[in-house]
């Protein structure tokens, strides 16, 4: 046997006032999944499709030129975001960027050809010997 006495068993905590709610688990927070933090890359893919949708939705409000760079960061932005064992919601915002950006050339050609079209009208009438603001009857 040994010289020293015996440590006696270490008190259970006090019980808490009926009526309070538990506290939170004593147990460690989870380890995150290996996904769960986008690396640098994801993280500027997800601005790019941001940055590209909000292009894109501009375009149309004032008409100009917007959707050539919504297409190219929508495209960037799915080319990261595509890979495998890429886990990020902004998928959705980057196809969106794409389609209006492709929304927006469909329009500018549009539009092209009808200048184009509407110019030829002008000139044919002015070789006919009429102007564009007299209409010569027969």
């Amino acid at each position: 046997m040994s010289d020293q006495p015996p440590v006696p068993p270490a008190a259970p905590p006090p019980m808490p006032p009926p009526g309070t709610p538990p506290g939170p688990p004593s147990a460690p927070p989870p380890t995150p999944m290996p996904g769960a933090v986008p690396d640098p890359e994801v993280r500027s893919a997800e601005q790019k499709a941001l940055i590209g949708l909000i292009l894109g939705i501009c375009n149309f409000v004032i008409c100009g030129l917007l959707f050539i760079p919504a297409l190219i960061l929508g495209n960037q932005a799915l080319a990261v975001l595509d890979r495998p064992g890429v886990a990020s919601n902004s998928r959705g915002m980057a196809v969106a960027a794409r389609v209006l950006g492709i929304i927006g050339i469909f329009w500018i050609c549009l539009a092209v050809i009808g200048a184009i079209l509407w110019f030829a009208f002008i000139a044919a009438m002015v070789a006919q010997g009429g102007s564009p603001s007299t209409f010569s009857t027969p």
